[in-house]
């Protein structure tokens, strides 16, 4: 046999058997089916014989170990505060009220100077205790709050703890043109207990604020304002999304509705300036997306029946906690899972005997913390619920969608070195058959 020929089909059989690689590159508008799934890891109840709830949740490391911080309310009488071990084990057990009053959970956040600052409303008295790792607190702040003439309503409310003050954000009265309205006031507090500056925003209706986050020197709130009824509308509430610069200048408002009650109950904002928005609308869960310039990215109403009421964003993934419609007379405690455009991704609930609900949610590298509350049956009254999941990690993925194949410089090899051999293989052969004849 001719060694040129010999030489060719060696070439020939060395690529085949090396092969080409192919690559394949998707689209941003390409969807990624994430294989991992959130797992339930431990739930536990806390509470006595009248009601009490779990409403905020909070994650820190202390002397190298995580611990767990949850605000909610005793006997609908007390401020309570419990520090849990990662396993759920109660180190700490607070309660605070000087007064007896019915509390309204704001925030439990981590300060500064590494201790625990928690606060709510006790009536119409604003409470802020600092507390410090071994269990002991003082107050900040108890009394009452005004702006001018106008007084807290104890309805809603949340805190942030920044590097140089706290501020608080709550509902107040107002009286414009005889009638009654409610406007959102926000005060910045000195940590030495001292008011620096405190601003009122609304309108002639109702507007109550929800949540805040500070992003960048600016402060973001979100909730409701009520849309006057005319004579193509009924009254309303829209979602409402307010930033405010730390001088206390309002920097601008916008709202989002339809001809239905359409409510926001927080906000997480992410490393890129993006707002993400959780609620309701028109009985469903709504998820929205803003810029923090106040550009609105989507707005999505999920087929399913219910609300949240806590977001936080983690990697590629945005994650709600609140109930979704579980039977006639009850409701189960939910975990949502979804991609950035808003897509769900997966739906995680948890049934007891009756009402359950979510309230707070808090993620760290690997865990996903819960705080809400939850009934043994109807007729008993409700539990603290504080439930631990496993963070999904990034296993192996399917990806769906619009892509592109692209052929690799060893694939262009293929197409040279094993296409063009078995041609020149054919030819050669027949050449040596016409020399053979």
């Amino acid at each position: 046999m001719n060694r040129t020929l010999v030489i060719i089909i060696l070439i020939a059989i060395l690529t085949l058997t090396t092969g080409p690689t192919y690559t394949k590159t998707y689209t941003s508008n390409a969807k990624i089916k994430q294989v991992a799934r959130i797992e339930l890891e431990w739930n536990r109840t806390y509470g006595g014989p009248e009601d009490d709830t779990a409403s905020k949740i909070l994650v820190v490391e202390e002397n190298g170990q995580q611990k767990i911080y949850v605000l909610g309310t005793l006997a609908d009488k007390k401020m309570w505060i419990l520090k849990l071990s990662v396993n759920g084990t109660v180190e700490q057990n607070i309660t605070y009220n000087p007064e007896i009053s019915y509390p309204v959970p704001l925030d439990i956040q981590m300060g500064p100077d590494g201790n625990i600052y928690a606060a709510s409303l006790l009536g119409t008295k604003l409470a802020i205790l600092k507390i410090y790792p071994n269990g002991t607190y003082e107050e900040i702040y108890y009394d009452k709050i005004y702006y001018g003439q106008q007084s807290i309503i104890p309805i809603h409310g949340d805190t942030w703890a920044a590097e140089d003050a706290i501020y608080i954000m709550t509902t107040a009265s107002n009286l414009i043109s005889n009638q009654s309205s409610l406007d959102i006031l926000l005060i910045k507090l000195a940590y030495n207990g001292s008011i620096i500056w405190n601003i009122t925003i609304g309108g002639e209706t109702e507007d109550m604020g929800y949540a805040i986050y500070m992003f960048r020197n600016n402060i973001y709130i979100t909730g409701v304002t009520k849309t006057p009824k005319s004579e193509t509308t009924s009254e309303n509430y829209d979602v409402l999304l307010a930033s405010v610069d730390t001088d206390g200048k309002l920097s601008y408002t916008t709202t989002w509705g339809t001809k239905e009650d359409d409510k926001a109950y927080d906000l997480y904002i992410d490393q890129y300036g993006y707002i993400y928005i959780t609620g309701e609308s028109k009985g469903k869960i709504l998820i929205m997306k803003y810029h923090t310039s106040g550009t609105l990215q989507y707005n999505k109403t999920l087929n399913i029946t219910g609300s949240a009421y806590g977001i936080m964003v983690t990697g590629s993934h945005v994650y709600t906690t609140g109930y979704i419609a579980g039977g006639v007379t009850y409701n189960d405690l939910a975990v949502l899972r979804l991609d950035l455009a808003g897509n769900l991704v997966e739906n995680i609930t948890w049934k007891g005997n009756a009402t359950d609900i979510g309230n707070g949610i808090y993620i760290t590298q690997n865990e996903i913390y819960v705080a809400g509350t939850t009934q043994t049956n109807t007729t008993q009254p409700t539990d603290a619920l504080i439930i631990k999941y496993k963070l999904p990690t990034l296993g192996p993925t399917q990806a769906t969608g619009q892509g592109q194949n692209h052929i690799t410089p060893i694939a262009t090899t293929f197409i040279i070195f094993a296409i063009l051999p078995i041609v020149l293989v054919t030819v050669s052969y027949k050449k040596h058959q016409k020399q053979t004849i």
